[in-house]
């Protein structure tokens, strides 16, 4: 399937270099997000975005361009206005196969799996960018992002060598006042902390896609830890972190020893089921500022 479709868009090249100088760009619009951002990451325009207004706040940047149009819901486009962007090529991931044969009604369809059984995204994020490079006939910026990512994690791993004393990391996103989501094994957060030498806190049981969603309760354990928290953050979660950073307050986030100890900071929307552009996002963040010490009085 993947050598009918590169060879359905070469063709669409060679005809369009039949005509012109120098071949035009497919048009590719995808509907994951993930996939969304790597393209974007790799200099390519993504002419429309599935859930515009929710992507701007939960991934934020690389943002498409103000006039993309928005195709409404990612399972459940809007079928007009997908035709209406008029794509040589779409893209998905295994989670829109309920949709495929719709969507192949406008446009061939290719679908990537970043989330994958052997939980290692990162891995697999670096050959889809490859694999997207080769599509698209942009093998030098596929290979810019890889190299921009690795160097990112390289710069991690360098700051956090020079500090042995150095803590594990909580990632989480909440969910609400009482929940959260913390990422493990299988993340791609946490395959950035792997290639950095980092220690990622949390090593309890994982989904698909490297999350679980806890109580607050379940973290109260976590002496040692520095907690990251990717927003968007829920406004009353904002609130007692506010609170917490004045001393006033005494909810359950209050005692988490991380949040407690004021070992927390709290990220910009990094979209947690992305690729390598978040992957160095993520990367770049971490190394911007201090890694925290601990006493790991408890080990």
């Amino acid at each position: 399937m993947k050598r009918a479709v590169l060879s359905f868009v070469f063709a669409l090249l060679a005809a369009a270099g039949a005509n012109a100088s120098e071949p035009e760009e497919p048009n590719v619009v995808p509907l994951d997000w993930g996939l969304a951002t790597t393209l974007l990451g790799m200099g390519v325009d993504v002419p429309a975005i599935a859930e515009k207004p929710a992507f701007l706040d939960w991934v934020q940047d690389p943002a498409p361009p103000p006039s993309a149009p928005d195709l409404g819901l990612r399972l459940a486009p809007d079928m007009e206005r997908l035709q209406a962007a008029e794509p040589d090529l779409i893209l998905v991931s295994p989670q829109f196969a309920s949709i495929r044969k719709r969507l192949e009604s406008v446009a061939p369809v290719h679908s990537f799996a970043t989330f994958t059984p052997d939980k290692t995204p990162l891995a697999n994020a670096r050959r889809i960018t490859r694999e997207l490079g080769d599509l698209l006939r942009k093998p030098e910026a596929a290979e810019k992002l890889i190299a921009d990512t690795e160097r990112a994690i390289a710069t991690l791993r360098a700051k956090s060598a020079e500090q042995p004393n150095r803590c594990a990391f909580l990632v989480v996103n909440f969910v609400d006042a009482g929940h959260a989501r913390v990422f493990g094994e299988g993340s791609l957060y946490g395959g950035v902390l792997e290639g950095a030498g980092l220690s990622n806190a949390w090593t309890g049981a994982t989904n698909f896609w490297g999350f679980t969603t806890v109580p607050l309760a379940a973290l109260l354990h976590q002496a040692d830890a520095e907690l990251i928290v990717v927003a968007p953050v829920p406004v009353e979660v904002n609130r007692m972190l506010d609170a917490e950073q004045g001393g006033a307050s005494e909810s359950l986030l209050g005692k988490i020893p991380s949040v407690r100890d004021g070992r927390f900071r709290v990220l910009r929307p990094i979209w947690s089921f992305g690729g390598l552009t978040e992957a160095t996002t993520f990367a770049k963040t971490l190394s911007a500022t201090a890694l925290p010490s601990c006493s790991n009085d408890n080990s």
